[in-house]
């Protein structure tokens, strides 16, 4: 049940922005993020989602490090039980829980807020974008690592000019946060030294 009041909660506020967004402003904005500008735009997506999960989990391993649990997920400032056996339950949880909110992010502040900052240059837009989207974590321990993942999920949609890659990312990062991340946070919390410069390198 939580996670279909989680999910609706945010479909309805998302979802209500991005309608108005294209009410208001029609598509230029959608048009100017869906045209690919360079080739490599899996590998800039591969590679961004990779920078994601090792940053996160610096982030949670040296910052939250003890009172992370790997059972729980936070989400808009509810915590989830995400913990189960079943490969089919953890798909919906996958699907609910990392890929739509990688749309409905990724329309509203990869799509529509970069392109309504687009005056400022390509950092004011970035910055402007990221701040937003790491305030609606409502979480302040999980501040930084939304920032520095919405500034990364911006300058895959600079780079590549294609939205659809910006949520390609999000959502692999997703994918690794619901279940990879517990398995580094383990080996962190027994060999920390190691870890930190296995995620520098």
């Amino acid at each position: 049940v939580a996670y279909i009041v989680a999910i609706g909660l945010a479909l309805v506020v998302f979802g209500g922005l991005v309608f108005a967004a294209f009410r208001l402003r029609g598509g230029k904005w959608w048009n100017a993020c869906t045209q690919s500008r360079a080739r490599g735009g899996w590998a800039i997506a591969l590679s961004a989602a990779g920078v994601m999960m090792m940053q996160s989990a610096m982030i949670r391993s040296f910052l939250i490090g003890e009172s992370y649990h790997y059972r729980t997920y936070s989400f808009y400032g509810i915590t989830l039980d995400v913990h189960t056996d079943s490969f089919g339950l953890f798909i919906l949880i996958f699907i609910m829980l990392a890929v739509l909110p990688a749309v409905w992010e990724g329309l509203l502040f990869r799509g529509f807020l970069m392109h309504e900052y687009r005056y400022g240059g390509v950092l004011v837009s970035g910055v402007i974008s990221s701040l937003l989207y790491a305030m609606t974590g409502l979480s302040f321990s999980e501040f930084p690592i939304h920032f520095l993942n919405g500034i990364l999920l911006c300058a895959v949609v600079f780079l590549t000019g294609n939205i659809a890659f910006s949520i390609l990312a999000h959502s692999l990062y997703g994918l690794f946060a619901l279940s990879l991340e517990k398995y580094f946070m383990f080996i962190a919390a027994e060999t920390p030294t190691l870890s930190f410069l296995v995620l520098a390198a």
